[in-house]
């Protein structure tokens, strides 16, 4: 197991572990703020993903790299839907988030979810007869492939372009103004 521990893997690790601990900070001392849980959702549902890729990239059973593949993409599913209600609560426009709306905005990432957790039996998301190239391709790091359905967009480019803009986040949340020009508090 430890000659499979590459420079990728290090870094996802390391990512998802100031992910979780940036996570901590928010509920314990932002928690004032009306973002704050949409904002630790994001948190969480990235360092669930930079994990999940790493123990995908040191399992060597097949099943089990199947098995943190699909947990990759869950992060995947969580993180758009979480963002969008962080924007909505961070712009003011929190008051349209009612139960029923998120309730509502839940039913797509409920639903690939379970697409992804089953596709053995229907073979809607991938091609079960290409999971072995698809799983293999995606633990490498920076490997430009169609393989996993998402484009020349590996899972490494991928947490590294939401890494990137989860911090161009932070950084905004401490230094923009709210709407009527009183700094955020």
């Amino acid at each position: 197991m430890i000659e499979r521990i590459t420079a990728d893997i290090i870094i996802s690790l390391i990512s998802a572990a100031g992910f979780g601990l940036t996570s901590i900070y928010v509920v314990v001392a932002r928690r004032e703020r009306p973002s704050w849980k949409a904002g630790v959702l994001i948190l969480l549902s990235c360092a669930e993903f930079t994990l999940a890729h790493a123990l995908q990239g040191v399992s060597s059973d097949f099943a089990i790299k199947v098995f943190w593949y699909k947990m990759c993409i869950l992060g995947f599913t969580i993180a758009p839907t979480a963002f969008f209600c962080l924007t909505l609560r961070y712009s003011g426009w929190g008051n349209i988030l009612t139960t029923r709306v998120l309730v509502m905005l839940s039913v797509f990432p409920a639903l690939t979810a379970g697409l992804v957790l089953t596709n053995e039996i229907h073979g809607l998301i991938w091609n079960p007869a290409s999971i072995a190239r698809i799983v293999n391709i995606t633990t490498l790091f920076l490997l430009p492939t169609r393989a996993s359905g998402i484009g020349y967009l590996s899972p490494t480019r991928i947490y590294s372009w939401e890494s990137a803009a989860f911090f161009l986040y932070v950084y905004w949340y401490f230094r923009v103004e709210s709407m009527d020009g009183k700094p955020v508090q």
